[in-house]
Order: structure tokens, then C-alpha cells, then sequence
């Protein structure tokens, strides 16, 4: 089970890094927006 779950992740490591690196881009946005609405307020 554990090796069958690991490959799929060694195989897709460039694309996590990706969408980790989006993730990070929606975080931001997504504070930055927040922020600039309790400014606003």
C-alpha cells in the first residue's frame, strides 16, 4: 500500500511543486483581498 501511495508522488513531483507554487499565489491573493476589505471596513 505505502509504495503503491509513494510512486504516484515521485512520478508527479514537478507538478505538486506547480500547484504547491499556485497554492502560494491564491494564499497571497486571497490575504491581500481580505486585507484590503478590512481596510475598506
Amino acid at each position: 500500500m505505502g509504495h503503491s501511495v509513494l510512486r504516484p508522488r515521485t512520478d508527479k513531483g514537478m507538478g505538486l511543486k506547480s500547484s504547491a507554487a499556485e497554492g502560494e499565489a491564491q494564499i497571497k491573493a486571497h490575504l491581500e483581498t481580505s486585507f484590503r476589505l478590512v481596510v475598506l471596513l
